[in-house]
C-alpha cells in the first residue's frame, strides 16, 4: 500500500500546522491499552471553534484514501456540528474535496463539494460516545467522473458516482484532523489516532492474534493438544484465533 502520510502520535505532533481558538487544547494522551492517540479540547465559548490538524501533502492527488480512528468522548448538542477528518482542496472556505460531519446530534454525515455546491449524504449511523470508529474516505477528482465513498470499520457505508469535483474543486493537497468548523456549544473532547493517507483501501488495523505460552515442569517435551488437534511438546507459544479453546497438555503423569 503507497502510504503519503501517517501518524500514530507516539511521538511529538508532526503535522505541518496546528490551529486552535481562544481555549481550544491539541495534546497527546495516553490510553489505557498504553498507546497514545491526539486529543483535541474544545471550551464551548466561542461560536465557532477551531481545533484541529493540518498536513500539506507533497503533491496534488486525484485519488486519495483518507483514514483514521475516531472517538467522541460525547456527540455534539442538537443543532451543532463537529468535522473530524476533513480532505481539502485549498485552505480557503469552500475547498473541502470531501470530509466527515458529527452532527447535529450524534448523526454521521459523509459531506463533499461538486460544481454545484456543497453535497450532504447521510449514513444512517449514530457516533456512540467513548467508541472508536474507523473511518476512512476515498476521494476521486474527475469531471463527471468523480466519486466520493465512506467506510466505517471496514464496511463501506455510503458511494456518489458521477460527479463534477474538479471543475470548482480539484485535487487533494491538505488533510486535517480534529475539530473543524466545531459551532460553539458545552466543552467538547474528541480523539483521533492511527491516521493514514494512501493511494489504495486502507482499511482497519489487523489486529494481531492472541499466543498462548505453554511451558511443563519439571517434564519437559510434553506434547500439547489444542481443539483437540497436536501442536507441538513444551515449551511452545501457540498462536491462536480469538475465541474459546481446550487445551490438552499430555504428560507421563496424566497419561
Amino acid at each position: 500500500m503507497p502510504v503519503i502520510f501517517a501518524d500514530n502520535f507516539d511521538s511529538n505532533i508532526v503535522w505541518t500546522k496546528q490551529t486552535k481558538t481562544s481555549g481550544e487544547v491539541i495534546t497527546i494522551v495516553t490510553l489505557p491499552d498504553g498507546t497514545k492517540a491526539a486529543q483535541f479540547s474544545t471550551d464551548g465559548v466561542e461560536a465557532g471553534e477551531m481545533c484541529y490538524l493540518q498536513e500539506t501533502l507533497p503533491s496534488t492527488y486525484n485519488e486519495l484514501f483518507f483514514r483514521a480512528y475516531v472517538l467522541y468522548k460525547d456527540v455534539p448538542a442538537a443543532g451543532k456540528y463537529s468535522v473530524p477528518l476533513n480532505m481539502r482542496n485549498r485552505e480557503a472556505s469552500g475547498g473541502a474535496v470531501a470530509y466527515v460531519q458529527v452532527g447535529p446530534g450524534s448523526r454521521l454525515y459523509l459531506k463533499y463539494n461538486d460544481a454545484t455546491g456543497e453535497k450532504t449524504v447521510d449514513t444512517g449511523i449514530d457516533i456512540v460516545p467513548n467508541r472508536w470508529y474507523c473511518i476512512e474516505i476515498h476521494a476521486v477528482v474527475g469531471a463527471g467522473t468523480g466519486l466520493v465513498q465512506l467506510f466505517v470499520d471496514g464496511v463501506k457505508v455510503r458511494e456518489v458516482l458521477n460527479i463534477d469535483n474538479a471543475t470548482t474543486i480539484g485535487p487533494v493537497q491538505f488533510l486535517a484532523v480534529g475539530e473543524r468548523w466545531f459551532t460553539g456549544q458545552v466543552p467538547h473532547i474528541v480523539l483521533i489516532d492511527n491516521v493514514v493517507a494512501a493511494t489504495e483501501y486502507i482499511g482497519p488495523l489487523v489486529a494481531p492474534k492472541p499466543k498462548l505460552t505453554i511451558n511443563s515442569s519439571p517434564e519437559l517435551g510434553v506434547p500439547v493438544y489444542i481443539d483437540n488437534q497436536f501442536v507441538g511438546n513444551t515449551p511452545i507459544i501457540v498462536e491462536l484465533v480469538a475465541g474459546t479453546h481446550t487445551v490438552r497438555v499430555e504428560s507421563e503423569v496424566t497419561r
